[in-house]
């Protein structure tokens, strides 16, 4: 396990709230590496507080500097409810993309109807996790809702040819109706040449 520690004066309003950056470093894309938990320790004789974030393993140093910005923009407020509605499997077992830039291979997918779980599903997103590999970088993610464009995916890190847990967030609402979501991986021009995928799940969240 690896901790690493900031002081309350490190925070954008010298506040912080476990909660809220719970949630903030499960929605950073930079961190891949899942949280364990967060602790607070108060210096009485100092009047500050210790905030020590651990992981199960070392960050990487692009993990680090996306720990250190995302304390420095944290504001301390409390967060933002979220309900989670329900949860789908996109793949179950290992998946390879072998698609280079401009196309896409489709590695999972489900059929859900958004709607039948909220009517405000304009207010959900989808919460991607699961596992990934790649042995270089320039690869990435996206789930597409039936024939539309994503606005945005996940930009898969460099894991040395290693499995490492992933989490995200697909950027687009989903829209009422029964509909395919496709998990589609893409592999660079230059670059990354392995893009694989297993275990991965999407979670409708609504957030209100």
């Amino acid at each position: 396990m690896s901790s690493y520690d900031y002081e309350h004066t490190d925070f954008l309003n010298d506040i912080f709230n476990e909660d809220s950056l719970t949630i903030e470093i499960a929605a950073d894309e930079d961190i891949t590496t899942a949280l364990d938990y967060i602790s607070s320790v108060e210096g009485e004789q100092e009047g500050t507080f210790t905030v020590t974030f651990h992981f199960p393993t070392t960050l990487s140093p692009t993990e680090e500097t996306a720990l250190d910005a995302l304390v420095a923009a944290h504001t301390g407020v409390a967060p933002t409810q979220i309900k989670l509605h329900a949860s789908s499997v996109l793949t179950d077992h290992e998946k390879t993309a072998t698609d280079t830039d401009p196309n896409w291979s489709e590695v999972g997918g489900a059929v859900t109807t958004p709607n039948f779980f909220t009517p405000n599903v304009s207010n959900c997103k989808g919460r991607v996790v699961g596992m990934v590999q790649a042995n270089g970088t320039g690869a990435k993610l996206r789930v597409r809702e039936e024939g539309s464009i994503p606005s945005g995916g996940y930009d898969v890190p460099d894991t040395s040819g290693e499995w490492q847990t992933m989490q995200w967030f697909a950027p687009d609402s989903p829209t009422a109706g029964t509909h395919k979501y496709t998990l589609e991986g893409q592999l660079p021009s230059s670059g990354a040449t392995v893009l694989k995928v297993k275990y991965v799940a999407i979670s409708l969240l609504e957030f209100y």
